[in-house]
Parts: C-alpha cells; sequence; structure tokens
C-alpha cells in the first residue's frame, strides 16, 4: 500500500529534462507572460499615438515593425527582409538602429534603446508614461535638438 501511494506522487524525476510538476505553475507562467505582452504591448501603443502614428500598429505583427523603422527614420520595407533566409539578420540590426534613433527622438540617450531591447518592460512604459515628446529631428540628451551647437560664452 505504500508503495502504491508513493508512486502516484504529483512529482516525479524525468531523467532527460529533471524534475516536472504536475501542478500547475506551467499555466501561471503562461498567464503572466500574457499579461506581460499585452501590458507591453499597451505601451508600445500610447508610443506610437504619442509619435503620431496608429496606435492599433503595435497590435499588427509585420506592420508593428514597419511603423517601428518608420518612426526610427528607415525606410518600413525593412522589416520584410526578416523573412528572407539567412538575410534576416540583417532586419535586427536595422531594428536595433531603429530603437536607437527612437530613443534620441523622444530626448533620451541612445543607450536607452538597450532598455528598449533587453527590458522591453520597463523601456517601453517609460516612453509611454513620461512627458517626453516625438519629434522628427533627433533630441539630445537634454530633450534639445541634436544638431544645434552648444551655447558659447560671450
Amino acid at each position: 500500500m505504500l508503495s502504491n501511494l508513493l508512486s502516484h506522487s504529483a512529482v516525479t524525476y524525468n531523467y532527460t529534462y529533471g524534475y516536472h510538476s504536475s501542478g500547475s505553475f506551467p499555466w501561471l507562467l503562461w498567464i503572466v507572460i500574457i499579461v506581460v505582452a499585452i501590458f507591453v504591448i499597451a505601451c508600445q501603443w500610447i508610443v506610437f499615438k504619442k509619435a503620431g502614428r496608429p496606435g492599433w500598429a503595435a497590435i499588427v505583427p509585420i506592420y508593428n515593425e514597419w511603423v517601428l523603422l518608420e518612426m526610427g527614420g528607415q525606410p518600413g520595407w525593412w522589416a520584410l527582409v526578416a523573412f528572407i533566409p539567412f538575410v534576416g539578420i540583417v532586419a535586427v540590426v536595422f531594428v536595433i538602429m531603429a530603437l536607437v534613433e527612437i530613443a534620441k527622438r523622444f530626448g533620451k540617450s541612445p543607450w536607452f534603446a538597450l532598455l528598449l531591447i533587453l527590458l522591453p518592460i520597463i523601456g517601453w512604459p517609460i516612453l509611454a508614461f513620461d512627458k517626453s515628446t516625438y519629434s522628427e529631428e533627433p533630441k539630445g540628451p537634454g530633450g534639445t535638438i541634436a544638431d544645434t551647437p552648444y551655447p558659447t560664452s560671450q
């Protein structure tokens, strides 16, 4: 009887993948991932609207990248390069360049693009809810147009 109880435990060891639980942890993890994804998409929606683009573009997969590239001052058709085998890596470089440019256009440092790439759960809400505004001209970290010379003392 004891061996029968032990053989039907909720946690088993699989020699290929390690411990496996028959509990609800994977479902909880999926729910958290979905909630985070919806939050990031909502923040992108707000950022797109701040940039004068349609907010609904944040939920359309290919058009999302197209608009993102255009916001970064690059041709939107580069989003289609991602579908070409082995050349799709180039699309990743284009998106990174666009995110750096978007950070500049919102008055952030180019290093802010790392936050958009590596931690979008933090980067996109900052762009969505802070008081920065989008400009077609890249801005410096102080919020001024980057191309203007520094004031000189007279």
